[in-house]
């Protein structure tokens, strides 16, 4: 009897909790690290810091085209997914460096851009 119930109780809960989401394309994690970068350049003012974001924010949209034709999709697409990003980042304003995820977000734009080799020019700051 018990381990019907158990058996039961699972059955239950996978049910109800239906199936894993499929996990988004790299091409669509880049667009939004393009969007993250966006939206910080929005809230500095060195113009050094802006170029450097802006930079940033194009090289990771071109690694993202470039990622998409490879995963077979429409790399039209990605100017959405970018500004969607960007538009969610700007409304924090001033506090984004003050949001956990800010930090989460950042953490895994460094990662994927480590992963697939996407380097930043930092001779300007130097």
């Amino acid at each position: 009897m018990r381990r019907f119930i158990t058996t039961k109780v699972l059955c239950a809960a996978f049910c109800l909790a239906g199936a894993p989401a499929a996990a988004q394309p790299i091409s669509w994690g880049m667009a939004q690290c393009a969007g993250v970068m966006e939206a910080m350049a929005a809230n500095v003012s060195r113009r050094d810091v802006i170029a450097y974001l802006g930079a940033a924010s194009k090289q990771l949209m071109d690694a993202a085209r470039a990622q998409s034709l490879s995963e077979g999709r429409d790399p039209a697409e990605l100017s959405q997914v970018r500004s969607a990003k960007a538009e969610e980042w700007r409304i924090s304003g001033l506090t984004l460096p003050l949001r956990q995820d800010f930090y989460d977000w950042m953490g895994y734009c460094k990662s994927l851009s480590r992963a697939y080799d996407i380097t930043f020019d930092r001779s300007m700051f130097e």
